[in-house]
């Protein structure tokens, strides 16, 4: 026992050493990476930015709001037709997958495969089986885009007749809606007549009955009105929207209708794997129908940077709501198939899709 003669003593703690966890350590390397492939691709948008300073800020303040509100939608609809029919997925899920998706897209043009992409990892962790995974996702990009086709369709058969007037080729309009019913006419075919497309593709005979389960799926949706449908158009309204006020924030006022059709017809330079490929789509499509080429450049690279931007940050921080820990397994076989005569037995049914 202690006494006065011998003090207690007491021992020192051991010093704390500071070990940076390996998946943090990790999550760093990967966020610098995007943020460099970021500044990689942005040369011309920070120039844009610049002159962004000159432009009315009430414009650019409603771009930005108008960006948030596109966001929105995105996430309503991949919430009503995805995450909540996945066990162990919620809002908060919904919403990382939104914006780190649409960071990832707009990153790299890949016509919106990158947040694809990245709903099928984590929807994997949950241990969704694949086939039930691609039900979800096609059945919402089929009711995404199909706003996206019939929207090209009407405003560029209406251009094309003339019926609203825009300084810029009929000849172009027409080809558009010309191209545009032939994609709705050959995807209402393909989701029709499933066994039409296995005679062309062979190889996609055994995912035939996937295709057909989405269709279903989306077309439940569409017997079923809810409000989170209107998702669908509010994420391509509210995008092609903050286009508009760019082009008002630097002095340009085309008509509201011209800026939808060069919206619609040059996202479709989106599927070109080429860096910048959609800022020159917008750019051509714009000065062809009657808008100083000097202010659709510099609008359009504005556009581009709220869109770029306003996602990236928060989709590099919402990627912490999808770590492999937080997820539950979901324990969901695969969805249920009608049998095909052009499939291959392993799309056969197998269980109850969730």
């Amino acid at each position: 026992m202690p006494t006065i003669a011998q003090p207690i003593s007491l021992r020192r703690p051991a010093p704390r050493r500071i070990a940076a966890s390996p998946k943090l350590v990790v999550a760093i390397v990967v966020g610098a990476g995007l943020l460099a492939l970021a500044l990689a691709k942005s040369g011309p948008l920070l120039d844009a930015l610049k002159r962004a300073a000159e432009a009315d800020r009430r414009w650019v303040v409603a771009a930005v709001g108008l960006e948030v509100l596109s966001i929105a939608g995105y996430v309503l609809l991949l919430h009503h037709v995805v995450t909540r029919a996945t066990p162990g997925l919620g809002w908060r899920h919904s919403y990382s997958l939104s914006v780190g998706g649409t960071a990832a897209s707009r990153l790299l043009p890949t016509a919106g495969l990158g947040g694809v992409a990245l709903s099928v990892v984590v929807m994997r962790r949950t241990g969704l089986k694949t086939a039930a995974i691609a039900e979800r996702l096609l059945a919402f990009l089929l009711l995404l885009y199909s706003v996206f086709i019939g929207a090209l369709l009407i405003l560029a058969a209406t251009l094309a007749t003339g019926a609203l007037p825009a300084h810029g080729p009929r000849l172009i309009a027409a080809g558009a809606a010309l191209g545009a019913a032939l994609v709705g006419i050959a995807l209402l075919a393909a989701l029709r007549h499933p066994t039409f497309v296995g005679r062309i593709v062979p190889r996609a005979r055994p995912h035939l009955g996937v295709l057909d389960a989405a269709a279903r799926r989306a077309a439940g949706h569409l017997r079923r009105p809810h409000v989170a449908l209107a998702g669908a158009p509010a994420w391509w309204g509210f995008d092609v929207a903050v286009l508009w006020s760019m082009l008002h924030a630097f002095g340009a006022a085309p008509p509201v209708w011209v800026v939808l059709f060069a919206y619609f017809l040059g996202s479709v330079a989106n599927l070109v794997p080429f860096p910048g490929a959609l800022s020159g789509g917008l750019i051509g499509v714009l000065a062809t129908f009657g808008v100083a080429p000097a202010t659709a450049v510099v609008a359009v690279l504005a556009y581009r940077a709220v869109a770029l931007w306003l996602p990236t940050p928060f989709g590099l921080l919402a990627l912490r709501w999808l770590r492999p820990g937080e997820l539950r397994a979901a324990n969901v076989l695969e969805p249920r198939f009608e049998r095909n005569p052009a499939a291959t037995p392993q799309a056969a049914p197998v269980a109850i899709a969730a």
